[in-house]
């Protein structure tokens, strides 16, 4: 029987059977191996991102400024065990892996009660701490995924909105790491409106502190003031005003005006004084608009500090804008230049009369005071506060509005930076088919009907043979 069994073996049906058996068996397990190598990598180096959103792809902000952080940050995940959102955890894991620097432990409250003390928590957060400075933040799970308190009063069911855990993150960072900070004003007293809440967001996110001033009732512009913002003013600038903003320039101040009308006086001997002359009318723009001549689309100029890191194709929209020319400012130590132009084809509208020409809608103004110290004072105007209206950052999500504000915000702050970082939306996307009819059609009958046809003859020429 040994003979017999040797002299299967030796047939070469049974020698290739074996052979196969073989390497298949070895294939086997050059699979087991490897699937339990790779199982041992953390999840950033074997996940792709193939969410509709990209909710774990990182900017290049947050990489940029993870590959230059100096001191160590511990991000503690203060969650009971199995209860923080798998999106969270996963997001953390791909973003620590940027930076040596970012150390993540996870903490349960269960387990170490003292922790909701001593950071007065309740759970579901993030504990930011940096060591360095002695500085933490918190960022509770709840700033993370947003959620529509609207959609609960009105349906009973929360419906989640945003996903924002690299902005949060990349902030909760940059303040714990960061001694000094920014402070920013907003005008009062002109029947300014407030900032729109998304640019309020933004300007948090840069760890920027925010607070109102009356300049009558104040006295004075406030000397923490780094930055002053007039945002829509329906009034005019009293005389003492205008000689408190002048003298705030004078001494290296900044100030970002976003302006809808063309007769305040003395914001115009303001702007004119640092080269910008505001046109009479609103600007209709044929040439360079969405759907009504005064709903326009600038050109952005790569060439300013304010839009000089937007990409090539970025677009911005603004409606119901003012126009500004150019001309020489009242010193030769100011130099000016536009970041938003309109076409050449553009007409400043009044009831009586159409201006063609090309007109500024976006103008920064810099002058320098001290050039040893690099102290330098900015006039930055755009001339429509429609750039950061809701009405249209809400609904236009591929415009760059959003980023020109902050840019214009941040401009001179080196310490600060501009790391604003938008939240990605979690609303659900759905694909509309256009002739749905006839794709039906084409899937439901025509494809199945070939695939039988030809099984059908492909079998009949097999059977002949």
């Amino acid at each position: 029987m040994n003979q017999k069994f040797k002299q299967l073996l030796t047939e070469g049906a049974s020698r290739q059977g074996t052979y196969a058996a073989g390497i298949t068996a070895i294939v086997i397990a050059i699979v087991i191996v490897l699937n339990l190598i790779v199982g041992q990598l953390p999840s950033h180096f074997v996940q792709l991102d193939i969410t509709d959103n990209k909710l774990y792809t990182i900017t290049e902000t947050s990489k940029n400024y993870l590959a230059n952080l100096d001191k160590e940050v511990e991000i503690m995940v203060v969650a009971e065990q199995g209860r923080a959102d798998e999106r969270i955890t996963k997001f953390l894991d791909k973003y620590a892996a940027l930076s040596p620097k970012i150390i993540v432990t996870e903490i349960d409250p269960v387990l170490n009660p003292s922790v909701l003390a001593t950071y007065d928590i309740k759970g579901d957060s993030l504990v930011v701490n940096c060591k360095d400075t002695g500085k933490h933040t918190i960022v509770p799970f709840t700033q993370i995924i947003v959620y529509d308190m609207y959609s609960y009063y009105t349906t009973g069911r929360y419906t989640e909105t945003e996903f924002d855990a690299e902005g949060q993150l990349t902030s909760a960072v940059d303040y714990v790491v960061r001694d000094s900070t920014t402070k920013v004003y907003t005008l009062e007293g002109h029947g300014e409106s407030t900032l729109p809440v998304a640019a309020l967001n933004l300007i948090d996110k840069a760890n920027i502190n925010t607070d109102t001033v009356n300049l009558l009732t104040a006295g004075g512009i406030p000397k923490d003031c780094d930055l002053l913002i007039s945002h829509a003013p329906e009034k005019d600038l009293a005389n003492d005003e205008l000689s408190m903003i002048k003298s705030y320039l004078a001494e290296g101040g900044k100030l970002l005006l976003l302006i809808d009308s063309d007769s305040l006086a003395n914001f115009n001997i303001l702007m004119g004084e640092y080269g910008m002359n505001i046109a009479k009318g609103y600007i209709a723009d044929p040439g360079r608009s969405y759907q009504s001549p005064y709903y326009l689309l600038p050109h952005i100029s790569t060439d300013s500090v304010i839009t000089s890191d937007l990409d090539a194709d970025a677009m911005t929209l603004i409606i119901n804008a003012r126009g500004m020319t150019l001309r020489d400012p009242a010193r030769d130590s100011i130099t000016t230049e536009s970041f938003l132009t309109s076409s050449e084809d553009a007409y400043a509208v009044t009831e009586n009369n159409q201006v063609q020409g090309t007109y500024s809608l976006g103008a920064t103004a810099v002058e320098t005071i001290d050039s040893e110290e690099g102290k330098v004072a900015r006039l930055t105007v755009i001339t429509s506060s429609s750039l950061i209206a809701p009405a249209i950052t809400d609904n236009f999500a591929n415009v760059s509005n959003l980023d020109i504000f902050m840019k214009a915000v941040s401009a001179d702050f080196k310490d600060a930076g501009n790391i604003s970082i938008k939240p990605k939306s979690l609303e659900v996307s759905y694909n509309t088919i256009k002739n749905a009819k006839l794709w039906s059609v084409l899937f439901i009958f025509i494809i199945p009907l070939v695939l039988v046809v030809g099984g059908f003859m492909f079998w009949l020429k097999r059977r002949k043979l």
